[in-house]
C-alpha cells in the first residue's frame, strides 16, 4: 500500500448478492445474517421473512408486560399450544401463505425451549426486529410452537423461562407461530425433556406433530453435508439456526442429535440449539487436498452462492493453497486475523482471503509467500479459508503488480472472478462522501465504494465531489 498520494491500489473483496426469501417481519425461513467475518461463530441467524400479519397491538408496556387486555378492552382468548397445533388450520396448512388465523390469543406459562435468535431483521429502520424462541408447554407430540417477540417490547428471555404471551396466531407458511403484543416473565422452569424419536418419525407423516417440539435421534450418521444444512440416517435435515460450532463431515457417527423441529422450504428440519446437543461418537477422517486460489474461487459452492448469510458448514474441506500476501494482516475479530493471498500475475480468480486465529501469532507481510491448510466457507457469499495450520515459506519477496481493471468489470455479474485479487483502476471521479467519516468509505465512479477502514488507510487526496483521480 504505497505512494498513495499518487496511486492506490486496493483488493477487491466482492461478495456476490443474494435473493432473499423474505422480506417481512412476522416469521421466518432458513435464510441468515450476520455482522463481521466468521470467527467459528455466528451472532444468531436472521431467516429471511415475510409479512402478511397484522400488528395486533395491546396496552402491554414496553417493559413486556401486559394486564391481559388489547385496548379494545377485550380479554385474550386462553388456548394451548396444542390446540394450536392440532386445529384445522395446522393440520391442513396449505403452503406458500401467511395466514393471520386467530387474534387476540394467550398462551399461559409456557416454558422457553430454546436460545433466542433473530427471526427477521427489516431493512428499514422503521420496522421493529424480531426475536424468535421456541416455547413447549409440556413434552412430546404437538407442544411446542414457534414464538416472534418484537424486540421494541423489551424483552429478552433465556431457555427455562415460564412466560405468559399475549399476540396472534399465525400459519407462517404452515409453521405455527405466535408473534407477541406483550409477554409477562415468570419462574424459572426445568426444560421438558427432549422426545426420544426414530428418524423415520421426522420424515414421514407424524413429522408435523413435532412441529417447534425438541426432540432426539440416537446413533445417526451424517451422510449428505450441503450448503444450508446436512442429512443423517433417515433422510432428517439438520441445520443452523442456533449456529453451533459443530462442523459436519460425511461419515460422522453421532451417539445422539437433539433439536427442535423446525419447517422451513417445505421441509422439516432439527435444528440443534447448541454443541452439547450434538454428541459425536467419531468423527470422519478427511484426507487433504491441494488446490490452487483458482480451483478454490471456480468451485461451484463459491461461483454459484446465493445464501446471503456467514453461517452455514465449509463448502470445500481440509484444503492445502499457496499464495503471495498482497496486503497487511487485518484485525477481523476479536479472535481472528486475516490476510489476502494472491498469485502472480494478478488478475481473474487470483485472490483469496484468509482468516486465522490471533493466538497463532503469526507474522506475515506482503510479498511472503506463505501455504495454509484449513477449510473453505462462503461468509456472505465471500469465498474464505478458515485456516488450521498457516506455514510461511519465504519472506521478503514483492507483491505482483495489480490487474489493470474497470468498473465495469468488478461491479457488475463479472466481478465474481476478481473477488479477492488485487486490481488498479484508472480515471476515477469522486461521486460521494457522505459516509468518509462514520463508515470510512468513498464512491467512485460507477457506483464504486472504496472501503478504508479494514488497513487504516489514509484518504489523503482532495474529496471534493467531481474530482478525478488518476489511479486507484
Amino acid at each position: 500500500m504505497r505512494e498513495w498520494v499518487q496511486k492506490f491500489l486496493i483488493v477487491v473483496a466482492i461478495a456476490s448478492l443474494a435473493m432473499a426469501c423474505g422480506g417481512s417481519d412476522s416469521g421466518s425461513t432458513d435464510g441468515g445474517t450476520a455482522t463481521g467475518t466468521t470467527d467459528g461463530t455466528t451472532d444468531g441467524t436472521t431467516d429471511g421473512t415475510t409479512d402478511g400479519t397484522t400488528d395486533g397491538t395491546t396496552d402491554g408496556t414496553t417493559d413486556g408486560t401486559t394486564d391481559g387486555t388489547t385496548d379494545g378492552g377485550t380479554s385474550p382468548e386462553e388456548v394451548s399450544i396444542s390446540q394450536l397445533q392440532m386445529g384445522e388450520a395446522s393440520l391442513n396448512c396449505v403452503g406458500d401463505q401467511i395466514n393471520t388465523i386467530k387474534q387476540n390469543i394467550q398462551l399461559t406459562n409456557v416454558v422457553v425451549m430454546s436460545p433466542r435468535y433473530t427471526a427477521f431483521k427489516p431493512e428499514d429502520p422503521a420496522k421493529d426486529t424480531l426475536d424468535g424462541y421456541f416455547v413447549a408447554e409440556a413434552g412430546g407430540a404437538n407442544a411446542g410452537i414457534q414464538l416472534v417477540v418484537p424486540q421494541g417490547l423489551n424483552v429478552s428471555l433465556s431457555m427455562g423461562d415460564t412466560v405468559t404471551v399475549v399476540g396472534e396466531y399465525t400459519e407462517f407458511y404452515c409453521l405455527s407461530q405466535v408473534k407477541a403484543s406483550a409477554v409477562t416473565t415468570g419462574d424459572v422452569a426445568e426444560l421438558f425433556p427432549a422426545e426420544s424419536l426414530s428418524p423415520e418419525s421426522l420424515s414421514g407423516a407424524d413429522a408435523e406433530s413435532y412441529e417447534g417440539t425438541v426432540v432426539m435421534l440416537s446413533n445417526v450418521e451424517v451422510i449428505e453435508v450441503r450448503q444450508y444444512d446436512y442429512v443423517v440416517t433417515g433422510g432428517v435435515a439438520a441445520a443452523y439456526k442456533f449456529s453451533p460450532d459443530y462442523q459436519p463431515t460425511v461419515g460422522d457417527k453421532l451417539t445422539s442429535i437433539t433439536g427442535v423441529v423446525d419447517f422451513s422450504y417445505d421441509a422439516y428440519k432439527l435444528q440443534p440449539r447448541s454443541d452439547d446437543d450434538i454428541v459425536v461418537g467419531k468423527k470422519a477422517e478427511v484426507p487433504v487436498t491441494e488446490k490452487s486460489i483458482s480451483e478454490i474461487q471456480n468451485d461451484a459452492s463459491s461461483t454459484d452462492c446465493t445464501d446471503d448469510a456467514a453461517g452455514g458448514p465449509p463448502t470445500q474441506l481440509k484444503v492445502l493453497v499457496s499464495g503471495i500476501v498482497i496486503a497487511p494482516i487485518a484485525d477481523i475479530s476479536t479472535n481472528l486475523n486475516g490476510v489476502y493471498i494472491g498469485t502472480d500475475p494478478s488478475g481473474p480468480w487470483s485472490g483469496l482471503q484468509v482468516v486465522f486465529p490471533k493466538e497463532m501469532g503469526v507474522v506475515l507481510n506482503p510479498g511472503d509467500k506463505a501455504s495454509f491448510m484449513g477449510n473453505i466457507k462462503e461468509f456472505y457469499c465471500e469465498t474464505e479459508m478458515v485456516a488450521e495450520v498457516v506455514n510461511v515459506d519465504e519472506t521478503g519477496g514483492a507483491v505482483p503488480a495489480a490487474a489493470l481493471v474497470t468498473t465495469d468489470d468488478i461491479s457488475t455479474t463479472n466481478g465474481e472472478q476478481y473477488e479477492g485479487s488485487y486490481v488498479t483502476l484508472e480515471n476515477l471521479t469522486v461521486e460521494n462522501i457522505d459516509h468518509l467519516g462514520d463508515y470510512q468509505e468513498v464512491v467512485l465512479s460507477g457506483g464504486l465504494t472504496v472501503v478504508l477502514k479494514d488497513y487504516n488507510v489514509k484518504w489523503t487526496l482532495r474529496r471534493t465531489i467531481g474530482l478525478q483521480h488518476q489511479t486507484l
